[in-house]
């Protein structure tokens, strides 16, 4: 522990005072309230820990790991790896003293490295002699993309292995502020450490933020000379388009061009990205630099990467501008990394533009990377190119990556061809492990679609036989289509207790429909004991619900809430649209987004439409609920009052705010309004949301008789002809 210094840690430079030079390294540590409960949880007698602190950039959390661990654990010896071989190397060596793993910057360890650490590899670390403790940190946004994923990050093995992982961790959150305790701290100290008192004295900046030079490095973007900006400002884009690794010189000089103006170009001097470049790794205050320097061989620096804090600030400040055409070419033609080239290929098809998206995908796919081929699969399929399609799923298949193989499968799977059969019965064969569906249950289920149930139950008697994963799961579900529901129910219970917890519900709604509610109770609590209790706590409560139990639905509340909006549906459903309404509108009041949500779905369905405009318009305002605005263009759009909504969308654009209404969009093609259809879809894509305009474009142009341009569409999304170019 002796030798395990700040800088090793990953912990952010402090600010530097002049004529403070002799100053220890670090300011003194402003006790958090989140040190107590790490401090709890790493002196507890269990021997195997897994703590994740989330928390923004320059927030505190390695700070606050690593005086946890210090203070905590001084005896341990510290691992920290430069990346996942060094883990794999320790699980061959015999421990002499407990160890901590650290990894700061969690995500990096999950995802698009060699050997990436998984669940596996964690359970090893834990069957180790000696006690073993992980403690990471990660960005909230990192963590939340691994729970919520991405299109693309739904195609990923890799991906679902790093929820395995995270979804093992005990969560710690670091927020941005200091608590009025730890300010009182923080006034002490600062009468010590001038460095705590400047920060403490900024108004716009947190404490942290302030000691790691976060508003120096604003500054320097915002404040610099327009070449200077420019290259700052290319980095900042070219991380928005996901690309993690160094930024070469080639590519930063060429993308910063992009954000010069002729006049600017023409005045620049010859030296004028050295300049730029020397501006942006000048080390600010001692601390920190715009643009960080990556050594390659032999001290040469390989290229640049963009601090942390102008990742996470840079990125919402630009979330409102377009990344130029221009750039996505250049990003295309000059990142060669396959991790990379993903990244840019997901990128580009969420933006609808499709034809940067199958370039990437395709050079990624011919690096080795399994992923870009799956998604460049889907993207295929959307632009209805099933043949096209086929063709890459198997040429990734080949690869014997499991997802990929997967894939490969879903594809053949409904077909029923003969080359369908041959195919899984080859992957049965195998032994191959596949993510989600084992590939003898997908056997099962294509004999069933083509009627053969003898065959069907027979793969799946064999799948018990063998052990494979949801064995169970997979008879059961086919006993409960033939209408063998003791059979069923023998299976269910089996797969239940081996983890689907799905299959309690169908036990406990059968032991319901026979009137044996406490038979199903117990199965609400035999779930709920292992582990999921608000899962199971959910479906118990909508049983109760629909069988009209509400005292007893109250109760179950616990860190769910909403059983007013339950037992409102209910009654909606058994006729009694008042009371519903009520509940709804309660609920409304108390801050529901969900309860203002259906109460203007009631008032709408009642003709009652200045009450359901003016909750919809309340929604639209609420900065914690996104698609608010969505709700009320499209009560605008059903309304006919087509003027008004486009308004309101050049209003919001106006802000930065880019939207889109499947009612809209649909309303205005049916009036002939295409190209406000177009635009509003086509900026909705461009600011990077979900992928889906492009879906919902060309699937409303082909529902209004526009045939032509909705092929056009689907097949080169917003990259086709002057009016869809960026």
């Amino acid at each position: 522990m002796r030798s395990f210094e700040p800088q090793l840690a990953g912990i952010h430079p402090s600010i530097e005072i002049s004529g403070q030079s002799d100053m220890q390294t670090l300011p003194a540590h402003i006790p958090r309230e989140v040190d107590v409960k790490l401090r709890a949880l790493l002196l507890a007698p269990e021997s195997m820990k897994f703590v994740l602190l989330l928390g923004g950039s320059s927030v505190g959390k390695t700070r606050a790991a690593y005086e946890g661990i210090r203070a905590c654990l001084p005896e341990y010896q510290v691992l920290v790896p430069s990346d996942n071989r060094d883990i794999l190397w320790m699980l061959d060596r015999k421990l002499r003293k407990p160890l901590v793993v650290w990894l700061d910057e969690l995500q990096r360890f999950l995802i698009d490295q060699p050997d990436h650490f998984d669940k596996g590899h964690l359970l090893a670390l834990w069957s180790l002699r000696k006690p073993v403790v992980v403690i990471g940190t990660m960005w909230p946004d990192h963590y939340q993309a691994f729970l919520e994923p991405s299109r693309g990050d739904r195609m990923s093995e890799k991906s679902d292995r790093a929820r395995q992982v995270i979804n093992m961790a005990q969560l710690l959150y670091v927020q941005e502020h200091l608590a009025p305790t730890e300010m009182s701290t923080a006034k002490v100290l600062a009468e010590k450490d001038p460095r705590i008192k400047i920060a403490l004295d900024d108004k716009n900046y947190g404490v942290t933020q302030v000691l790691a030079g976060a508003p120096d490095l604003v500054d320097r973007w915002i404040y610099a000379n327009r070449q200077e900006k420019s290259v700052i400002t290319a980095a900042i884009d070219i991380g928005r388009m996901g690309i993690g690794g160094p930024l070469s010189d080639l590519l930063l000089k060429t993308a910063a061009q992009v954000y010069m103006d002729s006049e600017t170009l023409a005045r620049a001097p010859v030296d004028w990205y050295d300049s730029a470049i020397s501006y942006a790794i000048k080390p600010l205050k001692g601390a920190v630099s715009a643009l960080i320097p990556v050594a390659g061989i032999a001290g040469i620096t390989e290229g640049y990467r963009l601090a942390d804090y102008l990742i996470q600030y840079g990125g919402k400040a630009m979330s409102s501008q377009f990344i130029p055409n221009a750039l996505w070419r250049i990003v295309a033609e000059q990142v060669h990394d396959p991790t990379d080239l993903k990244s840019l290929g997901d990128a580009a098809e969420l933006r609808g533009l499709y034809g940067y998206a199958e370039s990437a995908l395709r050079r990624s796919m011919a690096g080795g990377n399994s992923d870009a081929g799956n998604l460049l699969v889907r993207l295929l399929e959307d632009q209805g190119r099933s043949e096209d399609a086929i063709v890459v799923a198997r040429s990734a298949a080949a690869t014997g990556d499991a997802r990929s193989v997967e894939v490969f499968l879903d594809h053949l799977q409904g077909l029923g061809t003969e080359e369908a059969f041959r195919e899984m019965r080859k992957a049965v064969d195998s032994g191959i492990v596949l993510p989600d569906i084992d590939a003898r249950s997908r056997l099962a289920s294509m004999f069933s679609e083509i009627g053969d149930l003898e065959s069907a139950e027979a793969q799946l008697k064999q799948a018990l036989l063998e052990g494979r994963n949801g064995a169970h799961d997979s008879y059961a579900n086919f006993l409960r289509r033939a209408g063998r529901l003791d059979e069923a129910d023998a299976q269910a219970l089996l797969a239940a207790r081996a983890g689907s917890y799905l299959q309690y519900l169908f036990l406990a709604s059968r032991l319901v429909q026979k009137g044996s509610f406490a038979e199903a109770e117990a199965f609400y609590h035999e779930a709920s004991a292992q582990g999921n209790h608000d899962v199971a706590t959910s479906w118990w409560r909508r049983i109760l619900v629909e069988n009209e139990r509400f005292d007893e639905a109250q109760k179950l509340v616990g860190s769910l809430g909403g059983v007013e909006l339950d037992i409102a549906t209910a009654l909606k459903r058994l006729g009694q649209s008042t009371e519903a309404l009520e509940m709804y509108l309660k609920a409304d009041e108390a801050g529901d987004i969900f309860g203002s949500i259906y109460a203007a779905e009631m008032l709408e369905g009642q003709g009652r439409f200045e009450e359901a405009y003016l909750l919809r318009s309340k929604m639209a305002k609420n900065p914690d609920f996104p698609w608010g605005v969505e709700g009320l263009l499209g009560h605008l759009a059903k309304r006919d009052r087509l003027d008004l909504a486009v308004e309101t969308l050049k209003e919001l654009a106006m802000i930065g705010r880019f939207v889109s209404s499947d009612d809209l969009g649909d309303a205005l093609i049916r009036s002939g309004r295409i190209d406000e259809a177009v635009i509003m879809y086509r900026r909705s894509a461009f600011s990077g949301t979900d992928g889906s305009e492009v879906h919902s474009l060309w699937n409303a142009l082909l529902k209004h008789g526009h045939e032509d341009v909705a092929m056009k569409v689907r097949r080169y999304g917003f990259q086709w002809g002057d009016d869809f170019a960026a």
